[in-house]
């Protein structure tokens, strides 16, 4: 079966695929061309479907950085490395004899350019310009063509196409940076590779356990049916199970919500290698979730919030060494270890009060107490201080934890 891949990318750069790949390949190749790679945004609008987004370059992918972040297909980009410079010198050197201090070259990071000279052991070096995201491309072209006319170049290579272009336009001896075919033929296919995997993962199974305050309506059982293309069996009058996949729930999640904002219920998504282990992360999400919050469990035993793009993920259990001896010393859950952990990640080496850490975890003060009570006994906390929060009352105590897993 074909992969369908998007590609964003210049004309120049559309003309090399289709030289490539040839239309009976394993690809399927859908183009997206821009003048500029300011344009890729937009070009992100108009994507129709497909199974993964290739972008031909740095420069478009920081350009549309953000928006990446929003789709919900795989996507990835090719970068300019040593092999890319490598090959458009040993070009420049066979084909016009040009010495390396006799060139001007624009690189998006000028290391690439310094490992390929340390290798050849030369001293001759390039004039070199590294490209940043809002220098605009005038900038390059004025110091490209001010080398030239001064005579102390005889050729240009640039990574940009509006660069190649204006100095083609003003007769400056100019080669587009080398794309080669080894490295953009690997690039498809980690695009297809990372196709396959997110259609694995996306056929994964699913189980949604939703508790009712009372008996729902027989047409929102049905929506919820045709939402997830599932099936559902009713446990008690108020209680049922669906059962999925990863994908359709990663999909109609913020549908759902939307669904069942007139309800009252308590929900959980569990994922799992079987329905068996999907019920039971169903069930264990629905146990750690408050009313009308997305909780999910995936395989790997990690709870967040599904609803959520970006997030601390709460490890039910671990194999992480120190967390076990924690764990195994204080009777503390892997779960409340987890989000220590997290609190720790987000606060490193400052000291908190139990109110700051029952916050953060959004549970009672006396529920962080006595879990503090416990770390404290086996001195992996420590009490550095107190403080008086108002003018009456005892003071706080001000805690320090006494490791770190960011180290």
């Amino acid at each position: 079966m074909q992969t369908k891949i998007a590609v964003i990318c210049s004309a120049s750069f559309q003309q090399t695929l289709q030289q490539i790949v040839p239309s009976h390949s394993t690809f399927l190749l859908d183009y997206y061309t821009y003048t500029v790679p300011e344009e890729t945004p937009s070009l992100l609008k108009n994507l129709k479907s497909c199974d993964v987004l290739l972008l031909s370059g740095t420069l478009p992918y920081l350009y549309a950085k953000e928006q990446l972040s929003q789709l919900s297909i795989p996507w990835m980009y090719l970068k300019q490395d040593d092999t890319s410079i490598a090959t458009t010198l040993l070009s420049l050197l066979v084909q016009k004899n040009i010495a390396l201090n006799r060139l001007s070259i624009d690189v998006m990071d000028e290391r690439f350019i310094e490992h390929v000279l340390c290798d050849l052991q030369t001293t001759k070096r390039p004039f070199i310009q590294t490209i940043q995201l809002h220098t605009p491309y005038e900038t390059y072209i004025t110091k490209h063509v001010t080398l030239w006319q001064q005579q102390q170049i005889d050729y240009v290579v640039t990574s940009i196409h509006a660069v190649y272009d204006a100095l083609v336009t003003q007769g400056v001896p100019v080669m587009r940076m080398i794309d080669p075919q080894s490295a953009i033929l690997r690039g498809l296919y980690e695009a297809k590779s990372l196709s396959d995997y997110a259609k694995s993962e996306s056929a994964k199974i699913a189980v949604i356990h939703i508790l009712f305050d009372y008996s729902p309506p027989a047409p929102l059982l049905q929506q919820m049916t045709n939402l997830f293309s599932s099936i559902y069996q009713q446990l008690d009058a108020v209680r049922y199970e669906f059962y999925t996949t990863n994908g359709a729930v990663q999909r109609h999640a913020t549908e759902l919500l939307q669904l069942l904002q007139t309800q009252q219920y308590k929900i959980g998504f569990g994922y799992g290698h079987s329905i068996s282990q999907a019920q039971e992360h169903a069930k264990q999400a629905l146990k750690f979730g408050q009313p009308q919050q997305f909780m999910v469990v995936d395989e790997q035993k990690k709870l967040y919030d599904l609803t959520q793009q970006t997030g601390t993920s709460i490890a039910l259990q671990t194999t992480h060494p120190f967390i076990f001896e924690i764990t195994k010393a204080t009777g503390l859950s892997p779960k409340n270890i987890s989000r220590l952990v997290a609190f720790e990640k987000v606060h490193p080496h400052t000291s908190f009060t139990a109110q700051d850490l029952a916050d953060y975890l959004q549970v009672t003060r006396r529920t962080t107490e006595r879990m503090l009570k416990k770390l404290l006994a086996h001195e992996y906390v420590e009490i550095v201080g107190e403080e008086m929060a108002y003018q009456q009352g005892r003071p706080r105590a001000v805690y320090t934890l006494t490791f770190s897993l960011n180290e």
